[in-house]
């Protein structure tokens, strides 16, 4: 198969998986906001904007410095990119964890705590799928990517809506993040045939720190807009403005890449 033809392939892959996840995505997020209501909904949300900024912060472009690495990376770029990412994973969880009691005290929304807790311990399996996804998508294994990323979509909604129309508030959703990111995790790793090593080499992780640093920085910058509802909405307006908020925003979202497209 020439290179062109798994662009092309590739981009169909990632076209159906978009359109695909805009349908299950607004349907669920509406059928989920409905069943909890927007002020648990808001506290799962302001949770979860923090942990995407934390993600954002953490990952330094590894992932990228493994697609982009001139001549392909060897086994042991892959597994010194796992281990590194384990170790940021951890160090960001342990960090998260502890700015929790003064988060809750900004951000005086009912449950959030223990809620961000919930979601912050998920950060080293978030980080550690970036290494067989970027071996996929260096492999321009577009069909692979898609599949997993809209499987664990699905199973995100399968999962919280059962557990919102028992009355679990934002504990269901909650439940939806971890099993959508525990099925990624496993299924990256599959369908990647990767299976990771402890290695450590210094020359290659001030490689992938410095490289990651120039093409990060931007990206930090760029994900503040994620704390302005839980940290400003969630202090000032509460949990059902956040909700609303964060509500709209996610069909902003749909609907731009239905009018780009």
């Amino acid at each position: 198969m020439t290179l062109r033809t798994k662009v092309l392939r590739g981009g169909v892959y990632l076209f159906l998986r978009q359109g695909l996840g805009i349908v299950i995505g607004t349907v669920g997020i509406i059928l989920l906001t409905r069943a909890i209501g927007p002020s648990a909904y808001g506290i799962y949300a302001a949770a979860a904007a923090i942990f995407t900024y934390l993600f954002a912060l953490s990952h330094w472009g590894i992932n990228v410095y493994l697609i982009r690495h001139q001549g392909g990376p060897q086994q042991q770029d892959y597994d010194q990119a796992f281990s590194l990412l384990l170790i940021l994973g951890l160090a960001g969880t342990l960090l998260a964890v502890l700015v929790v009691p003064f988060l809750q005290y900004w951000v005086p929304l009912e449950g959030f705590g223990w809620v961000a807790i919930a979601l912050f311990t998920a950060l080293p399996i978030h980080l550690l799928g970036l290494v067989p996804q970027a071996r996929l998508e260096r492999a321009l294994d577009y069909r692979k990517v898609a599949t997993v990323e809209l499987a664990g979509q699905l199973v995100f909604y399968a999962v919280a809506l059962p557990l919102a129309y028992q009355g679990l508030g934002p504990w269901a959703p909650v439940g939806g993040f971890w099993a959508q990111h525990l099925l990624t995790f496993g299924l990256l790793y599959r369908a990647a045939a990767y299976r990771p090593r402890l290695h450590w080499e210094p020359a290659r992780v001030r490689a992938m720190l410095g490289y990651g640093l120039g093409f990060s920085v931007a990206g930090w910058i760029w994900e503040t807009r994620n704390l302005v509802n839980p940290l400003v909405v969630g202090r000032y307006a509460g949990a059902e403005a956040v909700g609303y908020v964060a509500l709209a925003i996610r069909i902003t979202e749909q609907l731009s890449f239905i009018a780009m497209g």
